[in-house]
């Protein structure tokens, strides 16, 4: 997995206004997303902190808070992918837009690419702790349930195809390969069983309205 860096950065020399950008580099050190790097949030009078980025799936994400004026900040979130393009319609996403101060951000990502995140929210002396999950869909709490979507992209397409088939015919297998996607979307005629009754409604779902 090649290294990620994200960063925020301030107008020169008036220091008057904030932006984040992010960085993907080459096993040689190179830069892979311009000598710029990809623009997260463009420079305006909105100061960025605490950037938070973390690799993965060939490209990154990355969370920071964003000063809302008056004290207050929120949280915001963005997927690049292996280019630096933004992966998530709407980025960056709201992960938290408490209207209060913020500090102290902290992530982890799991295995499916989930971003837990803890933050230290509140001013005034008085401070709660909070915490949001982020998932690798730019979805915040549960992950929607579309049944007939294998592939866990909150779609029913043509990729679907070859997982529903695998589901069919060999659960084990397609239930270690795609252990963040759980088998029972392939129940699509909703018996709670997988089986050949499921090809008619996961077609129609294919298909669409």
């Amino acid at each position: 997995m090649k290294p990620v860096l994200g960063w925020v950065e301030s107008s020169s020399a008036t220091q008057n206004m904030w932006g984040a950008r992010a960085q993907r580099f080459s096993s040689a050190g190179a830069r892979m997303w311009t000598d710029d790097g990809a623009q997260l949030s463009p420079l305006n009078a909105s100061q960025e902190s605490f950037d938070r980025t973390v690799a993965y799936a060939g490209g990154c994400v990355t969370h920071w808070f964003e000063d809302t004026g008056g004290g207050t900040g929120a949280v915001r979130s963005a997927r690049l992918d292996v280019s630096g393009a933004f992966v998530w319609a709407g980025s960056p996403i709201t992960g938290s837009s408490r209207s209060t101060g913020k500090s102290r951000l902290d992530v982890a990502l799991d295995s499916c690419g989930m971003s837990s995140l803890v933050w230290a929210d509140g001013g005034g002396g008085t401070q709660d702790i909070l915490v949001q999950n982020v998932r690798s869909q730019g979805v915040l709490g549960p992950l929607p349930v579309v049944l007939g979507d294998m592939n866990c992209d909150l779609a029913v397409t043509v990729d679907d195809i070859p997982l529903f088939a695998i589901a069919l015919t060999d659960p084990a297998a397609y239930a270690a390969a795609n252990p963040c996607c759980p088998i029972a979307r392939a129940n699509t005629n909703g018996d709670h069983q997988i089986n050949g009754l499921d090809c008619q409604t996961f077609v129609n779902g294919l298909l669409g309205p």
